[in-house]
């Protein structure tokens, strides 16, 4: 176990915005009540119809034995019971249909119904720790079904509409799977689709568009209203992929053979009975005291190898009581694909039982289908998983037989073991993890990252585990072998990173485990698959302190952008905001976490001027605490926070401090030099719209904000942000019909807008501030297209202040340090420019209340508040009206009265003045003013 500083406790400083006010949704509400309940130490990730999908983090006790099953489902139903606010089903509407130990888990998942209907993958999950410590909750329910449960169709009529759809030909072997069953099909979203439906199941032979396997096993959802196909499932699997063949004959498909014993073979012998050979190939059989025909075939209590086009390879003879009989498979009996395919697929099934000795998903005779030749449309270069069977090709077309491959047959029953696990629930096949998980298996067990090795002759490989395929691989287009490749890259790093940190033996014992436990969560996506691997690599039952592995674990998947839960190393930390307190000192708050080790330094740097100063953040609970000292008004605080661990790994906040860092302002608006404001009430020299831009709608304009939304997301805000102003600059400004928009967003390329030209020479350490609205999280390519903020100081060479996708939803306020950016002696100039790139999505920004804050050095004499180069009794006489209330002092007044330099003008300062008149006291002069940062980088 990793010891860490609470990772978790980032969610305490959750993710409000500053100048972001949005009014909480019910399911943040729910989020806000579990917190309440079990502490804030957890991650949610919500589903389109805002259920929990997941809810993983700290431990909830439980305090029972979960070995015991009945325990097990009846801790998880009082759980339901107790938090109907987060479930918001029943017990009554909750079928256990997943109830089992593996490992150190207790896996269990109840199924919904309504009405006494199973809604399919209506599902809620829960992950017990052996000690009754509950780590993991899943909601893929649907609490708000409404749907008639009455069919318009009978069984019969939907299996017609199935038949039909699938092209079902009973002449050409295809068969009915079952009867219909009824099922309650969800089209998922913010606001579901539910149908009543019949799901009908089918196997069929021949082509389908597609598909290159020559027989499909279908699960189709018949609509039980309408007839509609709602969706159809095909449990076939394929694989055009080559390997290394070992057992009776050799270890690959261009390799020399060799002898070696034959596992779980079915040993007959006449009028005795049969039994069957141990790992080794060793039999022993008692057959009385005469001699006996013994038949042995390569058939055995897993596999059953067929000859596609001959006899099945099979050895008889007569042995004598007493004697010793050996069997010996090789050219002149068998072929070599019947000996390969069958050695290695008992190889495969041993290895899955040997990691999970409760699993017996495969513990049947597995029928083998070998020498498919050119009868076969799909030979050759080809091999198959059709929902019971594996099916293996001869050599042909350039390419080895399958059948001689050992990877290809492993893959093929890694097909099969993975619906096995999967059980009652369909394999994942669209996330490509079927495919991944299956090309994993082979490259475990011949611990090379070539697939498909010789496929095209001695050297070719098929599929590479070191490739870097980035998820979530939209140039893939969808298939399913192109996106496998972040599937079993990640785990192929997985298992390398783990030998070089465990060594070899262990290393391979560990990744094969933690691959075949995850996949017992019935997981469907590739990020859901990495939080599984995690859940069984933790030793304590407590995952806001990392798992004994999570580096190894996470460096693999994050190689393929598939991001874990919870930093490696990492600061959360919520910037200060500008402040009128002159008094007291500011608080910096971080929580602080490794997965390397323990965290042993961790320091606030803040500067009020060029040079920072260090200070130590003490550890205070959960969070790390520094203090930087109250400042002046008009002071700018410049900071930024690093911290170490015990292994020497560093990290700092914001990220690329300290040329990146946090400001804050002290003071209000006043106490600063405003060389330039523009709330867009009156047109002030701003071009919207230059030479390169390329947007076709969606150019700014300066205008009322008319208001769009989709779904209740909106799109453009409705007002400006200026509390009495109207105006602000507009990505397009269509009216709204309620449906329109997209109408006037941005569209097809770039549009800029393009402030005037500042002199900022006169002013010290000059501020942009302004407020922006920023949304592209909505349409058909959500997330994909970013905002640029830049600035220059020749008009050539602009450098970037913001450069995002995330979206705001809301008016929020950036304030930047130009100096740290830009030479800030002359002119300086700003860009904003929102963009539409690609795919069309629904792009709309907006501009409000720039603002450029300086302070000009004050070179005078403290206590000369007239400015008249003299302290006297008329600077007294100000003073105290300013005291009294009756007048208002200038920033530089300020300075100037202030002599006791506390922060504030009053009857100590008179009293200086006073002395300075007398002589008794002297002047005090050049005291310079320096602006500094602010929050938002």
């Amino acid at each position: 176990m990793r010891k860490l500083t609470s990772i978790i406790m980032f969610s305490v400083l959750f993710s409000a915005t500053a100048g972001e006010e949005t009014q909480r949704p019910s399911y943040l509400v729910a989020q806000a009540q579990f917190a309440a309940d079990y502490g804030e130490n957890w991650q949610v990730q919500w589903s389109p119809h805002e259920t929990p999908h997941r809810l993983i983090g700290d431990r909830i006790p439980q305090f029972f034995d979960a070995r015991d099953a009945v325990l097990s489902e009846a801790a998880a139903r009082e759980f339901i019971d107790r938090n109907d606010y987060l479930f918001r089903i029943g017990n009554s509407d909750l079928e256990l249909w997943v109830n089992e130990k593996r490992g150190r888990i207790r896996y269990l998942i109840f199924n919904q119904t309504y009405e006494e209907i199973p809604v399919y993958n209506g599902r809620i999950d829960f992950r017990y720790t052996l000690e009754g410590d509950l780590v993991l909750i899943g909601h893929d329910a649907f609490p708000e079904i409404e749907v008639n449960t009455s069919p318009a169709l009978t069984a019969d009529m939907a299996t017609i509409s199935a038949q039909a759809d699938v092209e079902f030909d009973e002449t050409k072997g295809d068969f009915i799977d079952g009867e219909p069953q009824p099922f309650i099909w969800v089209e998922d979203g913010k606001s579901p689709i539910y149908h009543l439906s019949w799901q009908v199941e089918l196997f069929t032979r021949g082509i389908v568009s597609g598909s290159d396997l020559p027989s499909h096993r279908w699960k189709i959802f018949v609509d039980a209203h309408s007839g509609e196909i709602l969706e159809k499932i095909d449990l076939a699997a394929s694989a055009t992929i080559s390997g290394y063949v070992t057992g009776m004959v050799k270890d690959e498909p261009y390799g020399e053979e060799e002898e070696r014993g034959l596992q779980h073979v079915k040993v007959q012998v006449s009028g005795v009975g049969n039994t069957f050979t141990d790992a080794n190939g060793w039999y022993s059989i008692e057959i009385g005291n005469q001699s006996r025909t013994v038949t042995v075939e390569l058939q055995g209590q897993f596999i059953n190898c067929e000859n596609s086009n001959g006899s099945d390879a099979a050895i008889s003879r007569t042995a004598i009581p007493g004697s010793t009989e050996n069997f010996h498979f090789e050219d002149v009996n068998s072929l070599p694909g019947e000996r390969d395919t069958y050695y290695h697929g008992n190889f495969v099934h041993d290895l899955a039982v040997s990691i999970d000795e409760s699993f017996t998903g495969a513990d049947y005779i597995m029928p083998a289908n070998v020498n498919i030749g050119p009868e076969d449309p799909y030979w050759p270069c080809n091999a198959y998983w059709d929902g019971y069977t594996i099916n293996m090709f001869s050599e042909g077309g350039g390419c080895a037989g399958t059948e001689e491959m050992a990877d290809v047959v492993y893959h093929e029953y890694g097909h099969g073991l993975q619906q096995f696990i999967y059980d009652p629930y369909s394999p994942p096949y669209s996330s490509g993890m079927g495919e991944g998980c299956s090309d994993f298996w082979s490259m475990s067990i011949t611990s090379s990252p070539c697939l498909g090795n010789g496929f095209f002759g001695p050297g070719t490989c098929l599929r590479d585990g070191n490739n870097t395929r980035q998820y979530p691989a939209p140039e893939c287009g969808g298939s399913v072998h192109c996106l496998g490749e972040i599937t079993m890259g990640s785990l192929w790093k997985m298992r390398e990173n783990f030998i070089t940190s465990l060594g070899y033996d262990v290393a391979k014992a560990h990744s094969d485990t933690l691959f075949f436990f995850a996949q017992v969560a019935r997981p469907t996506t590739v990020p859901d698959f990495l939080m599984e691997i995690l859940l069984v690599d933790d030793d304590d039952g407590y995952l806001v302190n990392g798992t004994p592995n999570y580096g190894d674990i996470c460096g693999a998947f994050e190689a393929h952008n598939v991001i874990c839960p919870f930093d490696d190393i990492g600061i959360e930390h919520m910037p200060l905001d500008n402040t009128t307190n002159y008094t007291t000192p500011y608080i910096v708050e971080a929580a602080i976490a490794s997965v390397y080790g323990e965290i042993t330094s961790v320091n606030l740097n803040y500067s009020l001027d060029y040079d920072y100063i260090a200070t130590e953040m003490e550890q205070s609970g959960d969070l790390y605490l520094g203090e930087i000292p109250a400042q002046p008004a008009g002071t700018i605080v410049d900071y930024y926070i690093h911290a170490t661990d015990s292994e020497g790994n560093e990290v700092f906040s914001p990220e690329n401090a300290p040329q990146e860092t946090y400001l804050f302002l002290v003071g209000e608006e006043q106490d600063f030099m405003i060389p330039f404001a523009d709330d867009f009430e009156e047109e002030l020299d701003w071009t919207a719209g230059l030479p390169g831009d390329d947007a076709t709608t969606g150019i700014w304009i300066r205008g009322e904000p008319n208001g769009t939304s989709v779904g209740g997301v909106v799109v453009q805000p409705d007002e400006d942000h200026t509390p009495d102003g109207t105006q602000a600059f507009v990505t397009g400004n269509a009216p709204f019909t309620g449906n329109n928009a997209g109408e006037d967003d941005v569209d097809d390329g770039r549009t800029t807008l393009l402030s005037p030209v500042w002199d900022l020479s006169y002013v010290s350490n000059p501020v942009l501030s302004y407020w922006r609205w920023y949304s592209n999280d909505v349409g058909d390519n959500p997330g994909s297209d970013v905002w640029e903020v830049e600035v220059s100081s020749d008009g050539e060479y602009w450098v970037a202040l913001e450069y995002t996708s995330q979206s705001s939803g809301a008016w929020i306020q950036k304030q930047f340090k130009l100096s740290k950016f830009v030479d800030v002696s002359g002119d300086v100039q700003a860009r904003f420019v929102a963009s539409d790139e690609g795919d069309g999505s629904l792009v709309e920004a907006a501009v409000d209340d720039v603002v450029i804050l300086a302070v000009v050095a004050f070179n005078g004499v403290y206590g000369d508040v007239n400015g008249d180069g003299v302290v006297a009794v008329e600077d007294i006489i100000l003073v105290i009206d300013f005291i009294l209330g009756r007048i208002e002092f200038t920033q530089l007044q300020r300075i100037a009265a202030d002599l006791d330099d506390d922060n504030d003008v009053d009857i100590m300062d008179v009293i200086r003045i006073v002395n300075i008149i007398l002589g008794n006291d002297g002047g005090i002069s050049g005291w310079d003013v320096l602006l500094n940062d602010s929050y938002n980088y």
